[in-house]
């Protein structure tokens, strides 16, 4: 009789763990961060007589982890972006200028500068970071023409021509003299004095 009790008691319990069971999650629970970061940068030492500086370039991405099914199912909702938050060329542009800007340069007139080198320069033979460098600054590698008035090339692309119709590459500085700064020579080649310029105007 008691090891009856015992073992109904046993088995109406089993029954209770077999039917409880912890939830599973396919996405990723909320509060847990929710984001997969990327970070990876260079750092290239400045030869100064006087002062050890080191002139870098950090890149970092961030990718949002679902943390609804219906990622899985629907992502182009999830994961979609609308025209009006996309990083567009011109939007690339207007950081770049305004980051010159805030070093004391002309912005404007060394992004131009920089959109005509590029142009001049021929970037076959440099691997991938030659073709990043082609479509970020040569203006024409995209479709985009919303920086046109009334079918007039905009000043990116006029700068573009003028560095592919250039017989050599002094072309360019002689029409943007108002940038001393080269951001071909300093992604391309490291040149001293133009580092040790940047440098001089930061600190």
């Amino acid at each position: 009789m008691w090891l009856t009790v015992v073992f109904n008691l046993f088995d109406s319990n089993a029954d209770k763990l077999w039917i409880h069971r912890d939830k599973r999650y396919l996405p990723f629970p909320m509060g847990s961060g929710n984001k997969l970061q990327i970070i990876t940068g260079f750092g290239i030492p400045v030869d100064l007589k006087d002062d050890d500086v080191t002139f870098g370039l950090i890149m970092k991405t961030n990718y949002e982890l679902p943390t609804n099914s219906a990622h899985f199912t629907r992502p182009e909702e999830a994961f979609g972006i609308s025209g009006d938050k996309q990083l567009t060329r011109w939007t690339f542009y207007d950081i770049v200028r305004n980051a010159l800007d805030r070093l004391s340069f002309d912005g404007q007139n060394c992004l131009l500068k920089s959109i005509c080198q590029a142009a001049f320069t021929a970037f076959e033979y440099n691997g991938l970071f030659g073709e990043i460098l082609q479509i970020l600054f040569v203006p024409s590698t995209t479709s985009n023409d919303n920086r046109r008035r009334d079918g007039e090339l905009s000043e990116y692309e006029k700068a573009e021509m003028v560095g592919r119709e250039a017989a050599d590459d002094r072309k360019c500085d002689e029409i943007f003299q108002n940038c001393s700064l080269s951001l071909m020579d300093l992604i391309t080649t490291l040149e001293t004095d133009v580092l040790e310029n940047i440098v001089l105007k930061i600190v």
